[in-house]
């Protein structure tokens, strides 16, 4: 269970991660356009089949290539192997995304940020969370710490999603829209799914600028549709 210092003391842990990385350098349409990405979204080709079927998530190739459908067009990219140790899964992210992990005592995360052109936005990131394997949490007690710690980045949350058919995750056990605007006006939109694997909990926040959504939404679903656990046997 997760007392009120402790709970104080993670988000605390999760907001210092987050502005150390910034110091380093309609809702329902977002909601139709992302779920559009996630169920039309085009099978990727990979080089796993030829390199064998039971392949252990960290040994999966390298590299491997596929095509995203951007804007009606087509678009072929390479993919990348990133691996969270501590989050123990590993996915591939398009070539022009980048990886970051962090952890302490409070827990493990993994961000996963646009880096179109070279350059890094940290406004478009996917931010994996997780307690420490020691500390035993609910679905529950992680939802409330996944809205905490929205609400001091300055997001809205949103109603909570109803029904597995609404879920842009399909792993979703709680899911909820999220949106705020940034300094200049515009606005950050973003989906939290909380889930759980192997009795750990976790979360997922994805957020983007509502006008890399097509882009970014793409992106977002394959790095998940990725996800090989370390306890897993079968390539993907």
């Amino acid at each position: 269970m997760i007392g009120t210092v402790t709970k104080k003391a993670v988000v605390t842990f999760i907001v210092f991660v987050l502005v150390a990385a910034l110091s380093a350098c309609s809702a329902s349409d977002d909601r139709d356009r992302v779920k559009a990405t996630a169920t039309t979204q085009k099978k990727t080709t990979t080089s796993d089949a030829a390199a064998g079927k039971d392949i252990p998530a960290k040994n999966r190739p390298k590299t491997k290539t596929g095509v995203l459908s951007i804007e009606g067009m087509t678009e072929e990219f390479t993919f990348t192997l990133a691996d969270s140790v501590e989050l123990e899964f590993t996915t591939y992210i398009t070539s022009d995304m980048i990886a970051e992990s962090a952890s302490s005592s409070e827990g493990d995360s993994l961000f996963i940020y646009a880096n179109y052109g070279g350059e890094k936005n940290r406004d478009a990131r996917l931010f994996f969370f997780a307690r420490p394997k020691a500390v035993k949490s609910s679905i529950e007690e992680m939802t409330e710490l996944a809205k905490e710690t929205i609400k001091v980045e300055g997001f809205r949350i949103k109603e909570p999603v109803a029904g597995n058919g609404a879920l842009v995750f399909e792993w979703s056990q709680a899911e909820f829209d999220i949106e705020k605007q940034d300094k200049n006006g515009s606005r950050i939109v973003g989906i939290v799914s909380i889930f759980s694997h192997a009795g750990r909990i976790y979360w997922l926040i994805a957020e983007y600028p509502e006008e890399l959504t097509e882009g970014f939404a793409q992106r977002m679903v394959k790095a998940a549709e990725n996800i090989m656990w370390y306890d897993e046997k079968a390539a993907k």
